[in-house]
């Protein structure tokens, strides 16, 4: 007989002598508080506490049989006393164990039987508690033996109910106390435990807690937030508005020879495309033209003429830009030199470009006076001696000149401090023009890194032969022109030598971001 280890787990600690005196009739093992009948020689043993610490048994309530049954098969049992919320039990005394034992613990004298009707089944787990087979103790809910367990999915934990009776509610009490004429407990009843317990109500439609917010200051916030919404909706569409008064186009177009333009703003097109469809040339004079194909467009981009496009051609516009049409007939367009030669100011003035115009003229003014003196190109710390003049009648000290220190106007910013022979510094007095097309030539050129500071010094003295290199300041310029926008670079280099297209401008621009 293979020996096992069981342990009698019961789910509720005060009903286990009423468990062990319900199933003393049927199970093998019966078992006690005070000890536990040995399933070989049906001795009773009682629980001893383990003196060894080997699995942290020491102190627990072990019975062990080392005796021999009536065949001369020794006994290897051994059980641990149940787990249970109540204190350990009290063991009886030499004298009470000495004595025979009550007919309550005499082995049964045939094979115990399933409880449930008309089931004969012997195969009965030591440890369940409802005396049934497997197949039945499942059936009614299972209960904490190892093979009699269920799922959640399968059937609810069962509820143990007990009729009300005088045994139910005693304290615990050792079995050897109880008279074997006392009537046993009727079987346990197992109820399912109900899903939705009476009396839960849901917490949504009917909250359990009032509002602590009085009304007043609920209505104070939908007022402010909905005045809020109000204003934003205002803000929205103000900045509309301005955005839209921006992305505005002036239309010149030619309907005859020798006549005034006709100018019209449009603003009803979606920015930054404006399509010259069949309604627009409409509203400019030009159906008749739209409808014979005989539309010219000057394209000052590409071609720098007039070219024919068809109804329906799209253009991207910016802000500012002029858009001039005329008929294909026409020849002598009248004022057209004028108008496209002059440069569209915008509505409201810019204040650091109308100073960037303002300080250049006073620069180049200053520079063409004829009584400043040139401007040093490096401070010299030797000061220069000025004579007296001789037609003074005394002859006046000489006069000591140094370096001066005080901030001049007209100085060129800190990051501009290179200069040339002529007066000028690099690169904020060059066109801009030169300076791309310096930078472009020493990016393009495939260099190693031993070469490198070669090669750019080479390239730079090739296109500015007067101007000393200095590779810090060259850097930060290339970075500056590769980080700026392709319009951008576009426009300064198609200003070429004009005063507007020096670097300067191109910088400040650059800098701002357009």
């Amino acid at each position: 007989m293979a020996l096992r280890l069981e342990s009698a787990d019961v789910t509720t600690p005060s009903l286990q002598p009423i468990l062990n005196m319900s199933t003393a009739g049927q199970s093998s093992t019966p078992s006690s508080p005070a000890g536990a009948v040995c399933t070989n020689c049906k001795a009773f043993r009682p629980y001893m506490p383990c003196k060894s610490n080997e699995n942290g048994n020491r102190g627990v309530l072990f019975a062990i049989c080392n005796s021999v049954n009536k065949e001369g098969k020794p006994c290897k049992f051994y059980r641990r006393v149940p787990r249970s919320n109540s204190t350990s039990p009290v063991l009886p005394s030499s004298a009470a164990l000495s004595g025979s034992l009550p007919e309550f613990f005499a082995p049964a004298a045939s094979a115990a039987t399933c409880a449930a009707e008309h089931c004969r089944s012997t195969r009965i787990a030591p440890d369940c508690l409802r005396q049934m087979c497997r197949k039945h103790c499942t059936h009614n809910g299972g209960c904490t033996s190892k093979n009699h367990k269920v799922s959640q999915n399968e059937a609810a934990p069962p509820i143990l109910r007990f009729p009300a009776g005088p045994i139910a509610n005693a304290p615990p009490q050792l079995l050897p106390t109880i008279p074997p004429s006392l009537p046993l407990s009727p079987p346990l009843e197992t109820l399912p435990i109900p899903l939705h317990p009476d009396g839960i109500v849901d917490a949504r439609p009917e909250p359990r807690f009032a509002s602590h917010l009085r009304p007043i200051f609920t209505e104070i916030i939908a007022e402010q937030q909905e005045k809020y919404r109000q204003q934003a909706q205002v803000d929205t569409d103000l900045k509309g508005k301005a955005q839209k008064e921006k992305q505005q186009v002036v239309v010149y177009s030619w309907l005859a020879d020798d006549s005034a333009p006709s100018v019209r703003v449009t603003q009803d097109f979606g920015w930054p495309y404006l399509e010259l469809s069949a309604a627009f040339l409409s509203s400019v004079g030009l159906s008749n033209a739209g409808k014979s194909g005989a539309v010219c467009l000057y394209d000052a981009e590409d071609v720098q003429g007039w070219v024919t496009v068809d109804v329906g051609h799209i253009l991207r516009v910016k802000e500012g830009r002029r858009v001039f049409l005329k008929d294909l007939h026409v020849v002598n367009c009248t004022e057209f030199d004028k108008v496209f030669y002059t440069q569209s100011q915008p509505h409201t003035p810019h204040l650091h470009h109308s100073l960037a115009r303002e300080r250049a003229y006073v620069r180049e003014m200053h520079r063409n006076s004829p009584f400043s003196t040139p401007c040093p190109t490096a401070a010299s710390p030797a000061p220069t001696l000025l004579n007296s003049i001789p037609s003074t009648p005394a002859p006046l000290p000489p006069l000591m000149l140094g370096p001066s220190v005080s901030p001049n106007p007209f100085n060129d910013p800190p990051e501009f401090e290179e200069g040339s022979s002529d007066g000028k510094s690099w690169p904020r007095d060059y066109p801009t023009i030169d300076v791309a097309a310096c930078i472009r030539e020493v990016n393009s050129t495939t260099r190693t890194k031993r070469t490198r500071s070669t090669i750019r010094e080479n390239i730079f003295k090739k296109h500015f032969p007067r101007v000393r290199f200095v590779p810090a300041t060259f850097s930060d310029q290339s970075r500056l022109w590769c980080g700026a926008s392709e319009s951008l670079q576009d426009e300064y280099v198609k200003l070429g030598y004009l005063p507007e297209g020096l670097w300067l401008h191109f910088a400040r621009r650059a800098r701002r971001g357009y």
